[in-house]
């Protein structure tokens, strides 16, 4: 696989030099994805990996940094659900960069959003702060999802609060009270 073109000149180095890197720690990729512009971020990481540039510790510590990258993205514009997916899998369950388990039973998730996206990535053991996120998309309503360990995929803390992400295509998500 190759790394994205760049299209700036102030990513040319952090692309140069990741094509020529051998094996780059978890800091230095961290430092390097900041060099590229924020749409080519998770194609960077992907070829990274898949170049055998970086190992999993380096993904799961990075997949945080690309999926909460703080200049207003939204993860799916930038990529594919598959290739989120086999990101987040190579990497395997993290919470917050931090190889762990997932939790051993099953858990009761929360997400605001509207219908077409109640089957979205990003969800919440915490009902209340679900509810925070229903003034951002019109008609949005406050879903919930029972979710086997095997679809949670990295839990990140993000001002203070964490956010699962879970895949929960063909799960029963339902509203969540009236």
């Amino acid at each position: 696989m190759t790394f994205p073109q760049a299209h700036y000149a102030f990513e040319v180095p952090a692309l140069a030099e990741l094509a020529g890197a051998r094996t780059v720690t978890p800091g230095r990729m961290l430092a390097l994805l900041r060099e590229v512009r924020s749409g080519a971020r998770i194609a960077t990481l992907a070829a990274a990996w898949d170049a055998g540039t970086i190992d999993r510790t380096t993904l799961a510590t990075a997949m945080k940094s690309v999926w909460h990258h703080g200049d207003g993205a939204v993860p799916f514009l930038e990529a594919t659900r598959p290739t989120w997916w086999r990101l987040f899998r190579a990497a395997a369950f993290a919470r917050d960069g931090v190889h762990g388990e997932p939790p051993a039973a099953p858990v009761r998730l929360y997400r605001a959003a509207p219908e077409d996206r109640r089957e979205g990535w990003s969800w919440t053991e915490n009902p209340e702060f679900a509810k925070f996120f229903l003034r951002y998309f019109a008609g949005s309503v406050l879903w919930t999802c029972t979710v086997p360990p095997d679809r949670l995929l990295a839990a990140m803390t993000v001002n203070g609060e964490t956010e699962i992400i879970a895949d929960v295509a063909g799960l029963d998500v339902r509203r969540a009270g009236p």
